[in-house]
């Protein structure tokens, strides 16, 4: 396959907004699918270098030795992101609560009880409860780590009482500079925010009644103004992250106090699983090899350059509510705004090696896939043999072996008559996930099915989102299940199993409704659109090869 990309071009978030902020990316149709079938011969086994009891085999690229360290660090910041944001914000408080001390203030107040974050926590699941016709919990949810949404929960509800209390005039300074920007959103707000407690107070003086304010509103509010706040605090006190330069025990600083590895890990141990750790040293292998590629070639951005890209490419954002945070964790689905922030600094450096090898012909054998990826629509069946057990929310002991050995087995049958749709309804163990009821619901959902597992006119969006699959995972396993099926699979075909984010898929396509929409090298958005199919397919090829390329040890799951 020939590498693939032209002269940059700037890809704003227009474009992303274009493809609804779905997973970005391509099916790299012309690249390899590296990810191991269940029905394929088993690779020869080799002897093991040192292995430790969580993060397994040491791992290396031709012989150079990845520290287990480096492993821990990127499960924290991926497993731990939301204890670095509550421990963020645990010091926003305490430097405040000083200062307040400090000038002679009762402080006492400032308090959250349990039975308080017990109440908050029975509030968020009565309003969870409203757009759902089934009952449900926030088990439902946050169900892989109750303790750090609980945490998080009651770090906010004290910064909100700090920083954000429902009396407008007793915020602190630092909250009213961050919310009085005049002819901003987050200024209207605030405006509307003491309009509306003036109001409230003379109301309360005409009728000596107290005026009950909605809880749901005080929320609403608090939650559009807090990330300002929290914006102005991250300056006052010079917030710093990995990226700024700390050592690497550390995942941030706040103003004088230090936010340790060590400390996080603590809290986040106890969700390590071997496929946790499998994704973070693909996540190091791959970054590794990219960049020593890219540095060798000479285009690898300098910090400046990198920062002048990211800030044009993301300026877009600035009158969006779409933050670039928010497209790379939410949308894009990276761990962290860092592991993006490295995944852009490799793609950038990455267009600019193969700046020349783009023109009109190559842009054009991308125009049919990209037709099908705008407003294709298919009909598929797919049977997940699950490694995961999706009812107690944990991987199952020996899973990976056991649903390998499974998919041989319902591969088997189905090959010897066994009717398609028997088995899809025995064998398939698609997650049920809760899913609100209402508005925007026009396509039916596997759960809403009699048998999940069956996806009816689904676009590529939604059916990559239904599948979990996303950028990230993408740039990990240079391969995507969902988009082989969508893109390549023939109809009428039954795949061998294909293993994928819960364990081996067995798909079946039924149909393909191809695109009205019309792909056009002469319309602008369209070439960029192209532009970035393109990009993404090249370099997720690019790091497939580097990888067959070096020799990495410790990788296996």
């Amino acid at each position: 396959m020939a590498r693939l990309l032209s002269q940059p071009r700037r890809l704003g978030v227009s474009l992303f907004l274009l493809t609804l902020f779905a997973a970005c990316g391509d099916d790299s149709s012309e690249a390899p699918q590296p990810s191991r079938s269940a029905a394929g011969p088993s690779q020869p086994a080799r002897p093991k270098g040192p292995v430790h009891p969580i993060f397994g085999e040491q791992l290396s690229i031709d012989g150079e030795v990845i520290p287990n360290e480096e492993i821990k660090r990127h499960l924290v910041l991926k497993l731990g992101h939301t204890y670095i944001g509550a421990r963020k914000l645990a010091i926003f408080v305490e430097k405040e609560l000083a200062r307040r001390k400090a000038a002679g203030e009762d402080i006492s107040a400032f308090q959250v009880d349990e039975k308080e974050v017990d109440s908050r926590i029975a509030q968020v699941e009565d309003s969870l409860q409203e757009g759902y016709e089934e009952e449900v919990s926030l088990d439902d949810f946050v169900a892989d780590d109750k303790q750090a949404y609980r945490e998080g929960l009651k770090q906010s509800e004290l910064f909100d009482r700090v920083f954000l209390p429902r009396n407008p005039y007793k915020m602190p300074p630092v909250s009213v500079e961050a919310l009085s920007d005049e002819g901003s959103s987050v200024g209207e707000m605030y405006s509307t925010l003491t309009e509306g407690w003036d109001r409230m107070q003379k109301m309360e003086e005409e009728t000596g009644e107290p005026v009950y304010e909605s809880p749901k509103d005080i929320d609403y509010l608090q939650n559009l103004l807090r990330p300002a706040v929290v914006i102005k605090l991250e300056e006052v006190h010079d917030v710093k992250y990995g990226e700024d330069g700390l050592s690497k025990d550390l995942v941030m600083r706040v103003a004088d106090v230090d936010v340790t590895v060590e400390e996080i890990w603590s809290k986040i141990q106890r969700l390590v699983t071997p496929q946790e750790v499998h994704r973070s040293k693909q996540w190091l292998v791959n970054t590794r090899i990219a960049r020593n590629a890219l540095e060798s070639q000479g285009v690898w951005l300098s910090d400046a350059e990198f920062e002048a890209a990211y800030a044009e490419e993301h300026a877009e954002y600035e009158n969006s509510p779409f933050s670039p945070e928010i497209v790379a964790v939410n949308f894009r689905k990276f761990p962290t705004l860092s592991d993006y922030k490295e995944y852009f600094r490799i793609s950038k450096s990455y267009e600019q090696m193969i700046a020349d090898e783009i023109n009109d012909e190559t842009l054009s054998e991308r125009i049919d896939r990209l037709n099908l990826y705008v407003s294709g629509l298919i009909d598929a069946d797919i049977i997940l043999i699950s490694a995961y057990d999706f009812e107690n929310k944990k991987w199952k002991e020996n899973g990976w072996a056991d649903a390998e050995q499974r998919a041989v087995e319902v591969t088997r049958k189905l090959a010897e008559g066994m009717d398609w749709d028997e088995a899809l309804k025995q064998y398939s163990e698609f997650k049920v996930k809760k899913e609100p009821t209402g508005l925007g619901q026009a396509l039916p959902k596997p759960h809403e099915l009699e048998t999940p597992g069956r996806f009816i006119s689904v676009n590529r969006n939604e059916f990559l989102g239904r599948l979990e699959d996303n950028d990230y995972q993408k740039f990990l396993d240079s391969s995507s299940l969902g988009e082989y099926i969508f893109f390549r699979q023939e109809m009428g075909t039954i795949e061998n199993p294909r293993r994928g984010k819960y364990g081996y898929y067995i798909s079946k396509l039924n149909s393909r409704t191809l695109p009205s929409k019309t792909i056009t090298l002469e319309n602008e958005r369209h070439r960029d659109l192209l532009h970035q199919d393109l990009l993404r397919a090249s370099l997720d090829h690019w790091i497939w090869e580097l990888r067959e390329k070096s020799l990495v040890r410790g990788l296996d799951a």
